[in-house]
């Protein structure tokens, strides 16, 4: 009993308690990609578990510490399982399952060899079976052998020891909601959708979790909704809602549903319109309205409401600092439509504006970055000509006129440039006019703002030779 109760409530504790935090740490580390099919489990990147290198390692001296001095203690196994777990948070696969295996041949005949022992009171049995109950970790540790290869990728050995498993007639059902997420995420790497959507029904069925049930709903639409079975993506979408998971989870179970019949029909939804609009109204999903604008730019554009679909999109800019990975996408998306549209000045602003903040990752990267650069001196020319025109319209006016029309430009450019403050910057170029490094004539802020510099310092002047001499007889006489 003192190997038992010093095992278990010092170094063991302790080390599961540290496995625990690394756990739930390399879990919420890791940024979902909604759009993308989920993994049943999220374990972190080799970058992520570098970043627990320390804790794991102390999770491992601690467990082999209790396991060199209490070696006559029934928790000696647990150990065993919390190095193998430690080792495989690490990405140190073949460690890991090394202490697993050893688990698995060395106990997993615990508990049927039980040695006489001196009967005990009703109160002692009463005690020791609260404080001292155990459960053997052998076929949890079978288990993680095959989560273990799934992860390094040895999917035939996976495959092989699932049969094991499957084919144990002495495997505990309590243990089954585990033994289906495991088959799933295998069948998920190998991309057997089909085989995958059984473990995850049987996963989703079975544990109590609600937060995994959650998981397993979500995973289990987006795989329906590949295969074209939008009823029942959306049947899992509701069941994801119902179980009350996290907020992200939630906003996505909601914006997916939402979608769900437009994708149906391939027709625009007003009852999804009216569901997102709705979201917009809610201060928890405020990170998201770029995202909900995109998404009803997206519905316009099914119906061809350009002009609606490009309101979106500048909400969506906006909007966009509380996510400025969705800010980019609104970039791309309005300098497509103005692409489309040959209006090639704007266009270049979106696309210039989008590749500051846009992930190389991003599929159509080097294509936007290509039109973004090839539109460079189209812009360049087509500035010059209207700048031209300009100038030349300006030259015909009379000086009446050409205040007013002065005055014109100036009210309307610092109308434009209190609304672009008002509305941070929603529809143009963010970026910083000083340091964009466009030329002076081509950036009309500039050029409006030097008009008014102008008359501030010289007045009104008509357009003719020598206009900033005051005396100008010597030179009309040359």
């Amino acid at each position: 009993m003192y190997h038992d109760l010093t095992a278990r409530d010092n170094g063991y504790f302790n080390a599961k308690l540290l496995l625990s935090q690394s756990r739930q740490t390399l879990w919420d580390g890791q940024t979902e990609d909604f759009s993308a099919l989920l993994p049943v489990y999220k374990f972190g990147d080799k970058e992520s578990a570098q970043g627990e290198q320390s804790n794991l390692d102390e999770v491992i001296k601690k467990s082999s510490i209790v396991i060199q001095l209490h070696k006559k203690s029934k928790w000696v196994d647990d150990c065993y399982m919390l190095i193998g777990q430690a080792n495989f948070y690490k990405k140190e696969y073949d460690e890991a399952i090394t202490s697993f295996q050893y688990i698995i041949s060395k106990y997993s005949d615990q508990g049927k060899r039980k040695k006489k022992k001196k009967k005990k009171s009703a109160d002692e049995e009463s005690w020791l079976k609260e404080h001292l109950s155990h459960h053997p970790v052998a076929n949890e540790a079978a288990l993680w052998v095959v989560l273990t290869l799934t992860e390094k990728g040895a999917y035939t050995e996976a495959k092989t020891a699932l049969s094991v498993i499957k084919g144990n007639p002495k495997f505990p059902s309590q243990l089954d909601d585990e033994l289906a997420a495991v088959e799933a995420s295998l069948y998920l790497k190998q991309r057997q959708y089909g085989a995958a959507i059984k473990a995850l029904q049987t996963a989703e069925e079975l544990t109590k979790d609600k937060a995994l049930k959650a998981r397993y709903a979500f995973i289990l639409s987006q795989l329906y909704a590949d295969a074209g079975e939008f009823s029942l993506s959306q049947e899992g979408f509701q069941r994801v809602i119902k179980y009350k998971p996290d907020y992200v989870t939630d906003f996505y179970a909601r914006l997916f549903t939402a979608t769900q019949g437009m994708q149906q029909s391939g027709t625009a939804s007003s009852a999804a319109v009216s569901t997102l609009t709705a979201m917009l109204k809610e201060d928890k999903y405020k990170e998201f309205y770029p995202l909900i604008y995109n998404t009803l730019a997206e519905i316009e554009l099914r119906s061809s409401n350009v002009e609606d679909a490009v309101n979106y999109l500048k909400e969506g800019i906006r909007t966009g600092d509380v996510n400025p990975a969705e800010k980019a996408l609104s970039y791309v998306k309005l300098g497509d439509i103005y692409y489309e549209q040959t209006e090639y000045k704007p266009a270049y602003n979106q696309y210039d504006s989008a590749l500051q903040t846009l992930d190389r990752a991003f599929a159509r990267y080097k294509e936007i970055e290509t039109r973004r650069d090839g539109l460079i001196d189209l812009v360049k020319a087509l500035t010059t000509i209207e700048t031209e025109k300009k100038l030349q319209y300006l030259a015909s006016l009379n000086e009446f006129d050409l205040d007013k029309e002065l005055d014109k430009m100036i009210a309307e450019q610092e109308a434009a440039n209190q609304q672009e403050f008002l509305d941070g910057a929603a529809a143009g170029d963010d970026r910083n006019e000083g340091n964009t490094g466009e030329f002076y004539f081509y950036n009309a802020t500039l050029l409006s703002r030097g008009f008014g510099e102008f008359k501030k310092v010289w007045g009104n002047r008509s357009l003719e030779d020598n206009w900033r001499r005051s005396d100008k007889r010597s030179f009309d006489e040359e």
